[in-house]
């Protein structure tokens, strides 16, 4: 008798050794067809070199080959023509730089006359070297200001607090004693008084009087000073723009042959740029390395590739070099690699097949078992011998006849009675027995492995 966690156990064993054996079949196949995949881009290689050396010995060509020949061709003579082009007009484009580097230099020199003529006849104006010097006192002036303005106002905040804090201080404030606006009588005027001389009242309002309106007062010689100084410097500068406005056609000139000079400069930079492109492109050419012949290469190895052997080697016959017959005998070598290596691929499959058969064969009965909660111990199936896992493994037994016999001899612990009609007459009788991985699938042989798939009933 056999429990249901015993063939839970046993299901989930055997399940994990045919997952293995796929593993390794799956392995197999992919170390294949990475062969096949370097195989493959040999032959890629091989059909490039075979079909360099064809267009080099130019042995009866195809006319789409013919074709972009020409073309390249006559990208080449465009490529010459263009560079002698280019080089005519860098020879007229430097005899015209010659005359606007000195046309520039003329007009520069010209400009920084007018410019030096100008500045000393302002530097002797007596009343620009007034309105200077005026300005340079003003600077220091509003300078000093505005630094004096920043420590007034750090004093009164640090002083003022000082005063504001003390209490009798801000009761005498807030009353507005010493000032007009003091409403007291009587004995509190006389109480006010008293407090007032106590504590050196109208010296400390004084003082802290003070200390707030100096900021103020600096703020506001500051403003006259900056506005002074503003006044001079727009005075100075109509006198200058009065000066210098005889200086606008000589620098309106310098800055018209600069920009000349600057345009020929770049159209000769521009032109030795396009000599390099194309000398670049004749280099490659001479190499065979331009992006042209790697294009025509490729499409006439693509063309070659799509014929027999027989006529490549025919081919390779017609030119004067061997070696392109090497690469014809390399790539029949290939040819035949790559045609064993597909059928040792196409022989694996099916075992890969065969194997994921027997996975859902054994995930069938495992969900089932779960879904009925027969997993446990308590539940006993009388008529399911131990190896019942590993005959649905191996394929012996299908998921469909272990379980019909499963349910028929299913027994709670609570009963022990009538365990089916027994597994033997079953095993022996039932339609749904496979022959197993090989069997009526494959021919009989000693196991998986060795080379191909032949198996009586085991891995």
């Amino acid at each position: 008798m056999t429990t249901g966690s015993e063939i839970a156990r046993s299901l989930a064993r055997k399940r994990e050794e045919v997952e293995s054996s796929l593993r390794d079949v799956a392995d197999r196949i992919h170390g294949l067809e990475r062969d096949v995949g370097q195989v493959m881009a040999e032959e890629g290689r091989l059909w490039s070199a075979f079909a360099a050396i064809q267009i080099g010995e130019a042995v009866s060509l195809p006319g789409q080959v013919e074709s972009m020949l020409d073309k390249r061709s006559g990208k080449i003579e465009a490529a010459k023509s263009g560079i002698k082009a280019s080089q005519d007009r860098i020879a007229s484009l430097s005899e015209r730089r010659e005359t606007a580097a000195a046309q520039a230099d003329k007009d520069a020199k010209a400009l920084g006359e007018q410019q030096d003529a100008v500045k000393a006849k302002l530097d002797a104006d007596p009343v620009v070297r007034e309105l200077r010097v005026d300005l340079a006192r003003l600077d220091e002036i509003v300078g000093s200001l505005l630094e004096k303005g920043k420590r007034a106002v750090l004093e009164r905040d640090e002083k003022g607090g000082a005063y504001e804090s003390d209490e009798f201080f801000r009761y005498l404030s807030r009353r507005g004693f010493g000032t007009p606006k003091y409403a007291g009588w009587g004995v509190a005027a006389h109480l006010d008084s008293w407090l007032a001389n106590l504590i050196s009242y109208r010296k400390k309002s004084a003082d802290y009087q003070r200390l707030q309106d100096i900021p103020a007062w600096i703020q506001d010689r500051s403003d006259k000073a900056e506005a002074d100084r503003s006044r001079k410097a727009a005075e100075l500068k109509t006198i200058v723009d009065r000066e210098t406005l005889a200086l606008k056609p000589f620098r309106k000139a310098a800055e018209a042959s600069a920009e000349a000079l600057s345009k020929i400069e770049a159209d000769i930079a521009a032109e030795r740029e396009s000599i390099h492109d194309a000398s670049r492109l004749l280099s490659e050419a001479a190499l065979a390395t331009d992006e042209d012949m790697k294009r025509i290469t490729s499409s006439f190895a693509e063309m070659l590739s799509r014929k027999g052997i027989r006529d490549i080697a025919a081919a390779a016959a017609r030119t004067a070099t061997k070696e392109d017959d090497a690469i014809v005998e390399k790539l029949e070598a290939l040819g035949r690699e790559k045609s064993s290596l597909a059928s040792q691929i196409a022989g694996l499959k099916p075992g890969l097949m065969e194997f994921e058969k027997r996975i859902a064969a054994i995930k069938e009965v495992e969900n089932k078992l779960r879904s009925r909660g027969w997993t446990g111990s308590s539940h006993r199936f009388g008529s399911v011998p131990s190896s019942a896992a590993d005959d649905l493994s191996q394929g012996v037994i299908t998921s469909a006849a272990l379980w019909s016999m499963m349910q028929s001899s299913h027994r709670h612990e609570s009963s022990h009675s009538s365990y089916g009609s027994g597994y033997g007459s079953s095993h022996s009788s039932s339609s749904d027995y496979g022959g197993g991985f090989g069997g009526g699938s494959f021919s009989s042989g000693g196991g998986f492995g060795g080379g191909g798939f032949s198996t009586g009933g085991g891995f």
